[in-house]
């Protein structure tokens, strides 16, 4: 136990390198002097070996015996110490921080395999995974990087995630790729006793939350105040984010328009909030949906405004189908290339009490790779005006990104990218962070790409 202080004591006072080094000398030098081969011992002497700010930031933690700790109120970035199942972590809570894991394997021969999970989001993005035999006869951590060393990647552009397991002994390695978002494949490895093994049985599937074709599609056939005959067709997200079309068949040159918005919760009910836009952004319909929660679309309810006019029409005589009408193409919420996210994106609404054009505008520009600065108005409800910190841009996470603390106050939210348009949803739950801009003000809305 005084070793172990001692040891802990000694590893905070390490200078971190940076992880380039770690990533490129690790597999070349056997660490010695490991008095046990406990979770944290180990990990004391990889730090002492291959100092990283992450991997110290867990053995402070560590050192108090706390099973978590918040590390930034803001980002909510937390370590996780899990001393019962030998696991612990550092996320990077969105931010360009460090994250990192570590757990640790009995082996049948007596000995353990440790392991250590690093990387960084940006400067450098990068990831990597260390594997070492803890002898405890020797003392030593043993480099086996040939553990994985047979691993086939699938795709020419590989990039990959490691997970680590808290609980059971799976390692799972997520691949996946920059240029061709619609790869994504999970790798299982099942412990042998000794290692873990790809499992050959259960094969590498694909990323189905980049299929469109995998989503929840509905249709519906109605008409609006009995007289007009109208087709609503979309598509939901796991998030409840809807896209698709309506169609009116006798207009006088039909053409499917676009629809989007969020499905909304309320008790036993779900609405789904539609809107109609065109290709600048002009808010042209609004349509509401009410589901019976849990129930059957047979149940389904629902009217059509102008927002010009404050007109109401009912939707009636409302069939529902799975096939889907030619000119739904199904392609509105593939998920956004990171590299393909435009300039600026808005939306108009036409306010019958102001009378004038209402609405909300986004724009964007590059921050460095997978990082972007914004600056947001929506004045749509109130006014909500925010941007991003000079020192402080959004950090990508494949199509969306999540916001903490917009104009150093309490509202946060997060964007989705797609194709033609970003969603922005506030994530914010206290009252004190939705008063940063006024009584039912913020940046909620689906806003069109206007600029690329």
């Amino acid at each position: 136990m005084i070793f172990a202080v001692a040891a802990l004591l000694t590893a905070l006072s390490v200078q971190a390198q940076d992880i380039e080094e770690i990533a490129a000398g690790w597999q070349r030098k056997t660490i010695t002097n490991v008095p046990s081969g406990s979770l944290s011992v180990m990990l004391q002497r990889f730090y002492q070996t291959w100092p990283s700010s992450s991997v110290g930031e867990v053995l402070s933690v560590i050192k108090t015996g706390a099973a978590k700790k918040v590390l930034d109120e803001e980002t909510e970035r937390i370590v996780i110490n899990d001393a019962k199942n030998g696991y612990v972590e550092v996320s990077d809570a969105g931010t360009d921080d460090e994250f990192m894991s570590a757990c640790v394997w009995r082996r049948s021969n007596g000995h353990r395999l440790f392991a250590v999970n690093i990387g960084k989001p940006t400067d450098p993005d990068m990831e990597f995974l260390c594997l070492y035999d803890y002898d405890p006869q020797r003392k030593t951590l043993t480099p086996e990087p040939e553990i994985l060393a047979d691993f086939q990647y699938e795709h020419n552009d590989s990039r990959l995630r490691y997970t680590l397991p808290r609980v059971g002994k799976e390692l799972k390695i997520t691949e996946w790729s920059e240029t061709d978002p619609e790869f994504r494949r999970e790798h299982t490895f099942a412990w042998d006793g000794m290692k873990p093994v790809l499992n050959t049985e259960s094969k590498p599937v694909q990323n189905t939350e980049s299929k469109t074709e995998d989503l929840p599609f509905y249709r519906f056939d109605a008409k609006l105040d009995g007289r007009i005959p109208v087709n609503i067709a979309f598509q939901q997200t796991d998030n409840d984010i809807i896209a698709g079309y309506i169609y009116y068949p006798q207009a006088k040159t039909p053409a499917p328009i676009m629809i989007a918005g969020t499905v909304v919760k309320y008790g036993q009910q779900e609405f789904y909030m539609l809107e109609e836009y065109q290709a600048d952004g002009i808010i042209t319909g609004s349509i509401t949906l009410l589901r019976p929660k849990n129930d059957s679309w047979n149940n389904l309810s629902g009217d059509w405004t102008n927002p010009k006019t404050q007109k109401q029409m009912k939707l009636t005589d409302i069939s529902s189908s799975r096939e889907k009408p030619e000119w739904f193409d199904g392609t509105l919420l593939k998920p956004e290339d990171p590299g393909n996210i435009g300039r600026e994106y808005s939306f108009k609404v036409w306010d019958w009490r102001a009378e004038d054009w209402m609405g909300g505008n986004i724009t964007f520009r590059a921050a460095g790779k997978n990082r972007v600065h914004f600056d947001c108005s929506n004045v749509r409800h109130n006014i909500a005006e925010g941007r991003s910190a000079a020192d402080r841009p959004a950090v990508l996470r494949g199509n969306t990104f999540e916001y903490r603390h917009v104009n150093e106050c309490g509202y946060a939210f997060r964007a989705t990218f797609f194709p033609k348009f970003v969603v922005l949803q506030t994530t914010t739950e206290t009252a004190e962070a939705l008063d940063c801009f006024g009584m039912g003000a913020s940046f909620n809305g689906v806003y069109i790409k206007v600029k690329k």
